[in-house]
């Protein structure tokens, strides 16, 4: 009788088998915890080694209500970061990668926030979700004159202010009164400045700021006592306002 022995030994190579064997208990936990992340946010009770697998699965679409408080992981922020924007300069963010998803998030919504169009719900809502991981604000175009001081109270560690109130590529859409801080906005932020407890640097190019003002603007700046950094630069700034700013320059 012919043997009834297989030699099997050629059927399968090594890479085959592996392909066929399932992976490790942890791992399928892991897919599972982020597949339903968003349901069920939470990291609570994960052994640390297996946090940094979780973040690395899970998607940059996430409501960052969830994500903001939860995940510290810089790989994700970074990820979330370059797959919304090109470019990415770390460094004027504290190099820190969720700083820079928060506060270029913030300054995106605050260029294109209209109040005529949008809901302030909408933010109220994003400056409670971003407020913890602001420090620096560099917003090219402002719109909504919104209120200063209701954007310091809502942003508590914010140091560096950058702000030019405008448009930009605005083309043959032209408007004079779409340009510049008005004398409310002004006030405005003269109160807030009378109130933060932390900007360090603010800067106001491009502003059309004039004599008049200038000296209003002094009127808060004048009670300050931590900003150390103040740039004016193309402003229609003449005597009168130089002389507003330069009372400010005394011992303090």
């Amino acid at each position: 009788m012919p043997s009834t022995d297989f030699d099997v030994s050629g059927l399968y190579d090594e890479h085959s088998l592996k392909a066929h064997v399932p992976p490790p208990l942890t791992e399928l936990c892991v897919r599972v915890i982020a597949a339903h992340f968003s349901s069920r946010p939470t990291l609570r009770g994960i052994p640390t080694r297996h946090i940094n697998r979780v973040t690395e699965l899970l998607p940059t679409d996430l409501p960052l209500e969830v994500t903001g408080p939860l995940i510290d992981d810089e790989g994700y922020w970074k990820r979330c970061a370059t797959e919304r924007w090109d470019n990415c300069q770390i460094t004027d963010h504290g190099s820190s990668w969720k700083r820079t998803y928060f506060e270029r998030n913030l300054a995106d919504f605050l260029e294109t926030f209209d109040p005529l169009k949008v809901d302030t719900e909408e933010l109220t809502r994003t400056l409670a979700v971003s407020k913890d991981y602001i420090f620096s604000l560099r917003i090219k175009q402002f719109l909504s004159h919104l209120d200063m001081e209701m954007l310091f109270q809502n942003v508590p560690t914010l140091c560096n202010l950058d702000m030019t109130f405008g448009v930009k590529s605005i083309g043959m859409e032209y408007e004079r009164s779409l340009f510049g801080m008005k004398m409310n906005d002004v006030t405005s932020l003269a109160r807030a400045l009378r109130v933060t407890e932390t900007l360090t640097i603010l800067s106001l190019p491009c502003n059309l700021l004039d004599d008049n003002t200038m000296r209003q603007l002094a009127t808060g700046l004048q009670t300050n006592s931590t900003i150390t950094s103040l740039d004016l630069s193309h402003n229609k700034i003449a005597d009168r306002g130089v002389k507003a700013i330069a009372k400010l320059l005394d011992e303090r």
